[in-house]
């Protein structure tokens, strides 16, 4: 706590009177070790400065809480602090109120025109929904930053993964219509597979990719963030810039977004460097667009590679959906490319199988014949062919039934449609013909009707069809009386 002109004088009296630390303190009410320090002059009175009448009008917490939120200082300011004073009043008076918010200095690396373009991957995961089912889905973004001009590149896409990872390099080549000599990435999977930090070994499909663009790969060291600080910073501001123009927005499409992001860069760019007096995009354009390599003649075919141990049953499962190899391979290991519209699935050097991808829903199956055993492939052929055959001969109309059943799902309906098949010729040997069609067209249709498709139903609803008609056969169906009082269904209800 401080001390007042008149308690400082106060104090100075009473040591000049003989008096102790202790009586002193008591006195004043204040600590001895205060009153040992003003005894040994380490404690001087220093008046307060007087600060500026605009402070007492800021709202300090909302600026507290806006600046935690990683909002640029200028826009602050010129929402909230732009009519009382000046930007750089502003700051110099925030710094002294707040002397833990003031950035430190960083020393300025120096690059080449075209020599070196960092990239990274955002720390901002960006949702948004679809309206059309109100689902919510997330986008990341990718951001670059060049070495000399400092020039910054941003995008979102829906995932991290490699196809995505690789399609954002190919943006951002075409965002600088040229190609630098070095590009620094991080040590993610999909540029680095395992780190070193003089030789580390770089992904297969990345190393590929690099080597097209002839540029070369020089991922910065695990946990050293100054080997990439450019792209670091670039990076801050972007989400900066970005979280402040969309406070208020909801986002309803990737496209919406990457709008925005545009906007972000275009205005980064074209801003005046504080410390270079030129903005990035001038200085792009003065000194390293003519640096840069050209893009190639022949597009990059762009794919994502893993590998994949095969399943028992001859498939491997890329994103879900399974795709089949010939069935030597069952428990091997294969080496997969996806590309946009094909799956190509090899073992060693030779291509094994070729598919085209499947985008449906998630389990679905690609199965091609020739993969299949020959004893599989015969049973596959001649089954579903073999029921219908059956259904055929005991009647046309449970024929119809069975063949409607199958085209539904042959391998998921093939067990279901052999017990309706079975049931049927169970019944058939116990009735004529006529009676049997009369009685299969009214069960079919009863459990139809009511989508209780299944054998047990359909043996029940026979039984309660035959029972019927054996007992009118017979002459012993039972007819009641519903005129008769005794009858305990015609009984009046007591209350």
């Amino acid at each position: 706590m401080g001390l007042s002109m008149a308690q400082y004088e106060d104090i100075k009296q009473k040591i000049s009177q003989g008096l102790s630390d202790r009586q002193i303190a008591k006195a004043v009410g204040k600590r001895r070790s205060k009153i040992a320090e003003i005894r040994n002059g380490a404690t001087e009175y220093t008046p307060e400065a007087k600060l500026p009448d605009w402070m007492s009008e800021v709202q300090w917490d909302d600026i507290i809480k806006d600046i935690g939120l990683k909002h640029p200082l200028s826009y602050i300011w010129e929402e909230s602090v732009k009519h009382l004073t000046s930007y750089s009043n502003f700051t110099r008076y925030l710094y002294k109120k707040y002397p833990q918010l003031k950035i430190k200095d960083y020393t300025h690396r120096q690059f080449n025109p075209g020599e070196r373009v960092e990239v990274d991957w955002a720390g901002l995961v960006v949702e948004w929904i679809d309206p059309r089912d109100s689902k919510i889905h997330k986008s990341y973004i990718f951001v670059s930053s060049l070495g000399y001009s400092q020039l910054i590149f941003a995008k979102a896409y829906s995932s991290m993964k490699e196809i995505d990872f690789l399609t954002a390099h190919e943006d951002m080549f075409n965002f600088y219509n040229g190609v630098s000599e070095v590009i620094c990435p991080d040590n993610t999977k999909t540029a680095v597979i395992k780190a070193n930090k003089y030789d580390p070994d770089l992904n297969q499909e990345y190393d590929r990719f690099t080597k097209h663009y002839g540029i070369t790969v020089a991922p910065a060291r695990v946990y050293s963030p100054k080997d990439k600080s450019l792209v670091e910073g670039a990076v801050k501001l972007v989400q900066r810039y970005f979280k402040w123009l969309t406070r208020k927005t909801t986002f309803t499409s990737l496209k919406e977004i990457n709008q925005f992001l545009k906007e972000v860069i275009t205005t980064i760019n074209n801003k005046t460097h504080s410390k270079f007096k030129i903005s990035r995009q001038e200085m792009f354009d003065l000194e390293e667009k003519t640096k840069l390599k050209s893009l190639p003649n022949v597009k990059y075919d762009l794919s994502e590679t893993k590998f994949c141990k095969v399943h028992p049953d001859g498939t491997v499962c890329i994103h879900f959906r399974y795709y089949s190899v010939p069935y030597l391979l069952v428990g091997k290991t294969v080496f997969v490319k996806i590309y946009a519209h094909t799956i190509e699935i090899y073992h060693g050097l030779e291509k094994v199988a070729l598919h085209n991808r499947l985008t449906k829903y998630k389990g679905e199956k690609s199965i091609l014949s020739e993969h299949i055993p020959e004893s599989s492939q015969a049973y596959r052929n001649t089954t579903v062919q073999s029921v219908i055959q059956q259904a055929k001969y005991i009647d046309p109309v449970l024929k119809d039934f069975i063949e409607n059943l199958l085209s539904e799902s042959p391998s998921g309906n093939l067990r279901r449609a052999q017990g309706f098949v079975m049931a049927a010729r169970q019944f058939k040997t116990k009735i004529g013909s006529q009676d049997f069609q009369k009685i299969l067209i009214s069960v079919l249709s009863d459990i139809q009707r009511y989508n209780k498709v299944r054998v047990e139903n359909f043996r029940n609803k026979f039984k309660e069809y035959l029972n019927e008609i054996l007992l009118q056969n017979t002459g012993d169906v039972i007819r009641r009386d519903h005129s008769n009082p005794m009858l305990r269904k015609n009984q009046p209800t007591l209350h």
